[in-house]
This record gives structure tokens, C-alpha cells and sequence, in this order.
């Protein structure tokens, strides 16, 4: 990977990182709070939905920083060392969490609450199967990380 896309890779990290933070700050409550007040027969959901948002955007988060520290090793030509696996784990660990919470909302929203016209548990259901996605690619990832350390580690002790 050459030194302009990491550059770009970092700079539009900083950007969702940013947008991230101003979600969890700004957008989230406020979308909770006007939600509350045009439903009043459901706005004991608006905390607890709201702080599942929220920590399912720091699991994003989570994920931006650790490809940062991935990013930074390639630059450095350090990618295939064992250091990297802990940052690939932090990431499937975040998109699982993640898949957990966004699983609790659609749970409760769908056949606890019965909340909304059917796109409402459809929405919620392909949220529950994009996130559990991402987990599960990013489990391959590793495990063709982990064989490549092992490979390089091989190869070190031959040369």
C-alpha cells in the first residue's frame, strides 16, 4: 500500500471518527428526545435506545482506531508481526459487540415493543445481519493474519 492511500485512509478515519463523536454528542440525543416527544406512548425507549446508539457507534470507533494502528504498521512495514493480531481482535471483539447491541434493539423493537409498519423490524433485522457481516469478515481477516505471522515467523527462522 503506497504512502498516499494511507494518507487518505488516515484523513477520512479523523472524518468518521469525528462524525462518529458528533452522533454520540449531538445527533443521537437529539433524535431520542424528538422521537419522545412524538410518541409519548413509547418514550421510556428513548434512553435506552439511545445509549445502545451510542455504544454501538464507540464499537465503530473502536474499529477506527485499531485500523488506524493498522494502518500505521503497514507504513512501517510491521503488518505481519503478532502485535497486529491484538489490533484485528479488538476490531472482530467491537463488531460483535456491536451485533449484540443492535440485536437487543431489534429484539425488543420487534417482538417485545411491536414497534412500527414491518419496515421498521426489516431495517432492524438487516442491521442485525450487516453488522454480524462485518464480524465475520473481519474473523477471516484474522485468521489469514494469524497464518501469515505464522508463515513470516517460519520464514524468519529459515533465513
Amino acid at each position: 500500500m503506497n504512502r498516499w492511500m494511507l494518507s487518505l485512509l488516515k484523513v477520512l478515519i479523523v472524518i468518521l471518527f469525528a462524525g462518529g463523536l458528533l452522533a454520540q454528542v449531538v445527533f443521537i440525543p437529539w433524535i431520542a428526545w424528538a422521537e419522545a416527544q412524538d410518541f409519548p406512548e413509547v418514550n421510556y425507549l428513548a434512553v435506552p435506545y439511545a445509549a445502545l446508539a451510542i455504544a454501538t457507534v464507540a464499537c465503530a470507533e473502536l474499529i477506527l482506531v485499531a485500523t488506524w494502528k493498522l494502518a500505521g504498521m503497514v507504513e512501517r512495514g510491521r503488518i505481519f508481526d503478532a502485535a497486529a493480531l491484538k489490533w484485528v481482535t479488538l476490531m472482530v471483539n467491537s463488531a460483535w459487540v456491536a451485533t449484540a447491541l443492535v440485536a437487543i434493539v431489534t429484539i425488543d423493537a420487534t417482538f417485545i415493543e411491536g414497534l412500527g409498519p414491518i419496515t421498521v423490524p426489516v431495517t432492524l433485522m438487516g442491521a442485525t445481519v450487516a453488522v454480524s457481516t462485518v464480524a465475520l469478515i473481519l474473523m477471516v481477516m484474522r485468521g489469514l493474519l494469524q497464518t501469515a505471522v505464522q508463515h513470516k515467523g517460519e520464514l524468519d527462522e529459515v533465513v
